[in-house]
């Protein structure tokens, strides 16, 4: 036993000194990848509260944009509609044939304005409901 000491106790402490090496190295990757990790976690995060953030604001644009856009083709419309209504009264001296060809016409075109208006109220409830989703 006594011969063996100076052969045992070397090998003891580099064996003891490899364990200890490869421990440290073990921890500091398992570290490494724990902080990898969070990174990811935060920067995906964060993209996507950017991304949200500016698909709200194009929602919000688009949807002023169209209400605008709305709001001057309504009026104009509402003006042609006004115009026929001018005529109509000039129709009232003309035959009854050719008013009630008159009157049909514009209580069509009040029905497209009509139908167009329904149908721009509802995108316009779609849009406010995506938004809201996001």
């Amino acid at each position: 036993v006594a011969l063996l000491n100076p052969v045992v106790l070397p090998a003891t402490i580099v064996i003891g000194l490899g364990a200890g090496w490869w421990m440290a190295r073990t921890r500091k990757h398992a570290a490494d990848k724990q902080h990898m990790k969070q990174w990811l976690v935060e920067s995906i995060a964060d993209g996507r509260s950017t991304l949200d953030q500016l698909v709200a604001e194009q929602l919000i644009e688009a949807e002023q944009q169209l209400t605008l856009a709305l709001d001057d083709a309504l009026g104009r419309r509402i003006d042609a509609i006004e115009a026929d209504l001018k005529e109509v009264d000039k129709a009232i001296k003309m035959d009854a044939q050719e008013r009630s060809r008159k009157l049909a016409e514009l209580g069509r075109r009040i029905k497209e304005v009509g139908d167009g208006r329904d149908r721009a109220e509802v995108l316009l409830g779609r849009i406010r409901a995506l938004r809201d989703q996001h």
